[in-house]
């Protein structure tokens, strides 16, 4: 999946993705994805389960697109169902890592996109078989 996004990336490099506060060129948002991609690669392990949970969709695109970069499985969250209903997916999935854009959120082992630091430490991580072929993890209620 990862080279058929970045085929499509590449293909069209000159075309812009934005939020409210950022710009880039797709080419300029493709280099941060490996970027990110390449810091995860140096820590963790291929199929390592990393929840993904920022701010803003622009960087929950960046650290969603870096976990598949990496060759691991990701688990989007949104802060916009609270506080309780993360911490319980977090509680039920898990993760080798929570990727943030939030300088105050703790967890065991988490990267920053913005500050693009580890911090805390990383445990010994056991890769489940069963997610030999899985990208994504999605907790919703089904509908």
């Amino acid at each position: 999946m990862w080279d058929f996004i970045r085929e499509c990336i590449l293909k069209h490099s000159s075309s812009t993705i934005k939020d409210n506060n950022h710009s880039f060129f797709y080419r300029q948002f493709l280099e941060l994805v490996e970027f990110h991609g390449k810091a995860l690669k140096s820590v963790l392990r291929p199929k390592s389960k990393c929840v993904v949970l920022c701010d803003t969709g622009l960087n929950s695109a960046i650290g969603l697109l870096s976990c598949w970069n990496a060759g691991m499985v990701a688990i989007p969250l949104s802060k916009n169902y609270g506080a309780n209903h993360c911490e319980h997916i977090i509680a039920l999935t898990t993760p080798d890592i929570v990727i943030t854009d939030d300088d105050n959120y703790k967890y065991k082992f988490t990267y920053n996109l913005i500050s693009k630091e580890f911090c805390g430490v990383s445990t010994n991580i056991k890769i489940e078989p069963i997610l030999y072929d899985v990208a994504l993890i999605m907790c919703t209620s089904g509908t």
